[in-house]
């Protein structure tokens, strides 16, 4: 399943971070409204992963952009991470 959301670029990885030898990250800092509390907006992190770092060329702070992407998760030692993985970024 894939969401979609909008909003305005706050910062983005110039570089994807080579975590491991199969693992490069490139972060995308999304300044969104917020759907709890009118007026007020929220600041999320999409991660664009191995070959879908590169779908992030091009764009640069202060964009407005569509970005559609996965949620994922898991548990590692009793505690619970989910990650927004991005899929497609669009400028608005």
């Amino acid at each position: 399943m894939t969401y979609t959301v909008e909003g305005k670029i706050v910062r983005i990885d110039v570089e994807p971070r080579k975590v491991s030898s199969k693992l490069e990250i490139r972060s995308l800092i999304l300044r969104i409204p917020s759907n709890r509390v009118e007026g007020r907006d929220e600041v999320i992190e999409v991660q664009f992963v191995n070959a879908n770092v590169c779908r992030l060329n091009g764009f640069k702070a202060k964009q407005r952009v569509r970005v559609e992407f996965a949620l994922s998760g898991r548990e590692w030692d009793g505690r619970v991470f989910t990650n927004l993985d991005g899929l497609r970024c669009v400028k608005l």
